[in-house]
């Protein structure tokens, strides 16, 4: 057995035996841990309080291969299928054979971060779940019932009377609940001062006074509305009487008081919020504080001192933590870290700490990020991570940067020697960046989280880099050639502008700031998207073109010129709000920012609102909603503005040759676009391109199943059909090979459903001219019933996604009267490759057993 693989099944026994779950358990074989035996007993419906015997087989590959989950005896299940009589595990007994992870054709869900415990919990939730108790390969329940009620396995030694695993009591959890005990949380260790470099100390601009009353808070400024003080105190003041009165309850008007008022973090107002609260009994207040959410206790404490002080008592946060995580592992070591364990809770930090393949924690090995980028061919590498002080010793110790180095800039290696440059860093990390803000552009708010997270781990990195390689003169010198010298801004100079604003959060001087930077970077930003505007739109040439000092507002030239370089925007617009909430405030050091981030091991503070920053970038839909974000304010007469800068951009761009007089703009080649495409949009796949694959997933609400039609229509010339796949006709007849089209008919689970198309491209045809793929609603219903649809449409071979589109951005009344919509066209351009277009064209009538009014829209296009 492989070493990686013993170490995790140790792990995961561990795991299991310290946690055990009600009706379900699992052991491995006395000489064999890579077979485990367990039992799941039903808990309602036709298999209830039957125990069902189950084997987990794992080979040494295990996490990077999923284990297989076999049956001695037969259940009715749709995912419970017979093993040949081949099969070794048919052989001696377990004859059936649960699809867990790879119940979709083509589509393995198996993630390696899952273990044996997270197996059991799916087991629990999924085998015996009675909406799946439906007959299946005419398998009765009263055979299924008495079959695990005869069971006998001598591998194991499980008996009807005796099972083994024996399923663990209530008394056997509690103990083991109480066994477990706490995690006494322990701030991480930060970095000596004494190592810190002096330039790290500075604050880019303004001083980083006290608080007048002594406090050690920091002095950002803010403005506190009188009313809204005065009405905070009101609903306080009101709650606490009827504390002493004891019929206090939750003050329903308390959350939107502190919506309304504003409060951010700032300088502490001098003001006292009535003799009221201040009279009060030190646990009548606390329990008064303990039923706000955490929001609005942290809003209130930037109201007065005293309001400050009150909201830092430990037995608050305590009460918040016990009563928002009641099963919470997490303790605090002292009374002052209750506020800082509530964090680490709220933000799941400690959970994260530990390798997703090995389990093994942060202070036992080194941890980081695998990257894969494209050197031709495609390489892997490793990049460990800034975490605590310790770790990153460890990480030098280890010489993990130095291979990391080396795989990503082996021209940072000089002839002839070991050592590598680590300056390369200043470079690479931007990169890295400016890609992870793209995935959380492309994959939406779904995984902003985690996006962000990874972003903020990299930024701690890069500040961990700068420090201890001392890149800071560094990147001061390329920040102040780029504000002093125009020629340096250029394209040929700076390649990238997202890869030169990261670098802002490493300067220490007053100009390398946003604010004295950011219009430079916005004006050179502007220059380089005019090509690409114009290849979005070639008609908007006549506009650009026209004099900057003549004429008002063009409000369609502003309209689609934000249209055409949206994407582009949303990054900077990321970038900025990144720069201003966390990488740099405003009156900041770099040091303060490195112990925020330390403080949650490199984590963003949820007190930071990034995410409602976040909802307002991905909305972002013109010119004057992006500009206020990049600290540009709206005035009157900004259309006139605008409409002059967009054309004094025409103008730099021709003059830093971007783009020449009489350029066909359609002829310019596509750079990378996101993998969202917007209705219109295309993408053109790769020349040698052999397969695609469809995958389109919806789901429902229980237990009225809904069903989400996926249709292939098949065209030749003139958009003449040539064959249908559905689910019904799961293979295309009229190809040039019978089955160059397949349909994985209806795969549907509890509250969700999806379809797999696979399309072998060579096998269409010379007749096949273009396929469009159309969802549908079932048995006259519209388009509103089905929840989050999206199409995903990805090259197998490269495992590369193509484009995505997702559907419940429309609008819900339009999804109210629509049965189908177009949703792309997989097509061949006119050079002969293959290029995907996202149509979402809604259809007003027609579904997979009315093709007539689909059909009659298809003729109508031409194509």
């Amino acid at each position: 057995m492989s070493r990686p693989c013993l170490k995790r099944l140790l792990r995961d026994l561990k795991e299991v035996l310290e946690n055990p779950l009600p009706d379900v358990a699992a052991l491995p074989l006395e000489n064999d841990l890579l077979v485990w035996h367990g039992n799941v007993r039903g808990r309602e419906g036709l298999l209830a309080d039957s125990i069902i015997h189950f084997v987990l087989t794992f080979d040494e590959s295990y996490p990077a291969r999923s284990p297989q989950v076999f049956l001695y005896q037969a259940i009715p299940h749709p995912n419970v299928v017979p093993r040949p009589h081949f099969d070794i595990w048919a052989a001696e007994g377990a004859r059936w054979r649960l699809a867990l992870w790879d119940c979709i054709p083509t589509h393995d869900a198996w993630c390696q971060a899952y273990t044996v415990y997270s197996i059991l919990v799916l087991l629990q939730s999924f085998l015996v779940d009675e909406d799946m108790q439906f007959d299946h390969h005419q398998i009765l329940p009263e055979v299924a019932v008495r079959q695990a009620a005869e069971l006998t396995v001598e591998a194991c030694g499980h008996r009807p009377a005796a099972p083994f695993p024996p399923l663990p009591t209530p008394e056997v959890i509690a103990l083991a609940k109480a066994a477990r005990g706490k995690r006494v949380v322990v701030r991480p260790t930060l970095k000596p001062r004494s190592l810190w470099g002096s330039s790290f100390k500075e604050p880019l601009h303004a001083s980083n006074k006290p608080a007048s009353n002594g406090s050690s808070h920091s002095a950002k400024r803010i403005r506190i509305r009188e009313p809204q003080c005065k009405r905070i105190k009101a609903v306080l003041d009101a709650h606490a009487i009827a504390c002493q009165k004891g019929t206090a309850e939750v003050p329903a008007g308390i959350h939107s008081a502190l919506h309304e008022s504003s409060l951010a973090h700032g300088q502490l107002a001098q003001r006292s919020m009535g003799p009221l609260m201040d009279r009060l009994p030190p646990d009548t207040l606390s329990g008064i504080l303990s039923l706000l959410a955490h929001e609005d206790l942290e809003n209130l404490s930037y109201t007065c001192y005293g309001m400050w002080r009150a909201a830092k008592d430990g037995a608050v946060w305590r009460e918040l933590l016990h009563r928002q995580f009641p099963f919470s592992t997490l303790t605090a070591s002292s009374a002052s870290d209750w506020q800082y364990t509530y964090t680490l809770q709220a933000t799941a930090a400690m959970e994260d700490l530990q390798c997703f393949f090995t389990k093994v924690p942060f202070t036992e090995d080194i941890l980081g990020l695998p990257l894969t980028f494209t050197r031709n061919p495609k390489t892997k590498a490793f990049l460990p991570l800034y975490l605590t002080h310790d770790h990153f010793e460890r990480v030098k110790a280890g010489r993990s940067l130095d291979r990391a180095l080396a795989a990503l800039a082996p021209e940072a290696i000089a002839l002839g020697r070991k050592t590598p440059s680590f300056s390369n860093f200043l470079g690479i990390i931007p990169k890295m960046l400016n890609t992870a803000i793209v995935l959380i552009m492309d994959k939406g708010l779904a995984v902003s989280d985690r996006a962000l997270a990874t972003y903020c781990n990299l930024h701690r990195l890069y500040l961990a880099l700068a420090e201890d390689f001392n890149l800071g003169p560094q990147a001061s010198k390329i920040l102040t050639r780029f504000a002093n010298e125009p020629a340096s801004r250029v394209k040929s100079q700076t390649p990238n502008l997202g890869w030169l604003i990261p670098i802002l959060s490493l300067g220490t001087q007053a100009s390398h700031t946003w604010k004295e930077m950011g219009n430079l970077i916005l004006e050179e930003a502007l220059d380089r998207n005019i090509l690409w505007i114009c290849k979005h739109d070639p008609s908007l040439q006549e506009s650009l073109s026209r004099d900057p000092d003549r004429g008002g507002a063009d409000h369609e030239l502003l309209r689609k010129s934000f249209e055409a370089s949206a994407v582009s925007q949303k990054l900077i617009a990321f970038h900025v709000a990144f720069l201003t909430h966390i990488a740099r405030p405003e009156g900041s050091t770099l040091q303060q920012v490195m112990v925020t981030y330390d403080a949650l091991y490199g984590r963003p503070s949820p007190a930071l609102r990034m995410r409602q920053v976040m909802e307002k970038i991905m909305v972002l839909d013109c010119w004057a909603a992006f500009m206020p974000m990049v600290g540009h304010p709206v005035q009157a007469d900004f259309g006139a503005t605008m409409t002059k800068r967009l054309r004094l951009a025409w103008c730099n761009s021709l003059q830093k040759k971007y783009h020449s007089k009489g350029m066909n703009f359609q002829r310019v080649q596509g750079r990378g676009i996101s993998s969202i495409l917007l209705k219109g949009q295309r993408y053109t796949a790769a020349p040698n391109i052999e397969q695609i694959r469809v995958l389109d997933k919806w789901h429902f609400q229980p237990p009225n199943t809904k069903y989400l039609d996926a249709t292939m229509f098949v065209l030749g010339a003139g958009g003449r059909i040539i064959t249908t796949v559905d689910y019904q006709a799961t293979s295309s007849f009229g190809t040039r090979v019978v089955g160059a089209v397949t349909h994985s008919g209806d795969v549907m689970e509890a509250s969700s459903g999806c379809h797999t198309m696979q399309i072998r491209l060579r096998d269409l045809g010379a007749n096949v001219k273009s396929l469009l793929l159309v969802l549908s609603a079932w048995q006259g219903n519209y388009l509103d019933v089905i929840k989050q649809p999206y199409v995903e449409v990805v090259d197998p071979a490269t495992k590369m996604t193509l484009c995505e589109y997702h559907l419940e951005k429309q609008p819900k009344q339009t999804l109210a009267e629509n049965t189908a919509v177009a949703m792309c066209r997989i097509f061949v351009g006119p050079t002969g490759t293959w290029q995907v277009e996202a149509l979402g064209q809604m259809l007003p009538a027609g579904s997979a057993a009315n093709y007539e009014p689909i059909e009659g829209w298809i003729a109508a296009q031409g194509w």
